[in-house]
């Protein structure tokens, strides 16, 4: 699209068009106000505010088999027109959930930065209870490897991803 083509639609949907769209990158922060993610706000740079407006909770933890277990409820804000979450938001949830595998199985000595990750979309995954499991399969000095299932609110497994990350102190 051009610049003029991405300010028409900007108008369309009732954007500011004197504000550069899609060339220079925003940033800004999901604020939680009643238990929705909305606007934009400063934010202390310790929290990790996206994992906090999706609202995951640990439900399980094992620190020896490096597995991590989060229980999120989604509701329409999560959702596309067909009714389904968002695939965007199924990659948030596995993210959020391996964010939580390294700092638990080296008692927060270590952290982990996504480098690569690959999901496979199994089945359509509707707003409600969903589960998230998390799991190291190895981690070296640098390099760590996790895979990550996503479960409905049934216990029907609708997503799997393959994570590389890089480890850090």
């Amino acid at each position: 699209r051009t610049r003029g083509d991405q300010r028409l639609f900007a108008s369309q949907i009732g954007l500011d068009c004197n504000r550069n769209i899609g060339f220079q990158p925003l940033r800004f922060a999901l604020i939680r106000t009643d238990n929705m993610a909305t606007g934009l706000a400063d934010y202390d740079e310790n929290t990790f505010v996206l994992s906090e407006a999706l609202g995951g909770k640990i439900t399980s933890m094992d620190v020896e088999a490096g597995v991590v277990c989060k229980e999120y409820v989604l509701g329409n804000a999560y959702r596309t027109l067909e009714g389904r979450v968002n695939v965007g938001i199924i990659a948030s949830l596995i993210d959020d959930t391996v964010g939580e595998v390294v700092p638990a199985q080296t008692k927060n000595q270590m952290y982990s930065a996504i480098i690569d990750m690959t999901i496979s979309y199994i089945r359509p995954l509707f707003i409600g209870r969903v589960t998230v499991e998390a799991r190291t399969v190895s981690i070296g000095k640098t390099i760590g490897h996790l895979e990550a299932r996503v479960f409905d609110e049934n216990g029907k497994l609708a997503s799997r991803a393959t994570v590389t990350a890089s480890i850090r102190a």
